[in-house]
């Protein structure tokens, strides 16, 4: 086959391409759920919390001081 039209056929097109086969055995893929991606949301959202919380302690520290 010719790379121009492999290109064209293959590469340049619009179409996405979804890779399912490959991913059959992959561990990760039972992983990912509604419950994993609600986790890992409460998470950040814990996160960003103690974030804006040390940074009041050190703005009241910094005052202090």
């Amino acid at each position: 086959m010719d790379h121009a039209v492999m290109a064209e056929d293959y590469l340049k097109r619009d179409i996405p391409v979804i890779i399912t086969d490959a991913m059959m055995d992959w561990e990760a893929s039972d992983k990912f759920n509604v419950q994993f991606l609600h986790q890992v949301i409460h998470n950040i959202n814990h996160i960003k919390f103690l974030s804006v919380l040390v940074q009041a302690l050190f703005l009241n520290f910094w005052m202090l001081a």
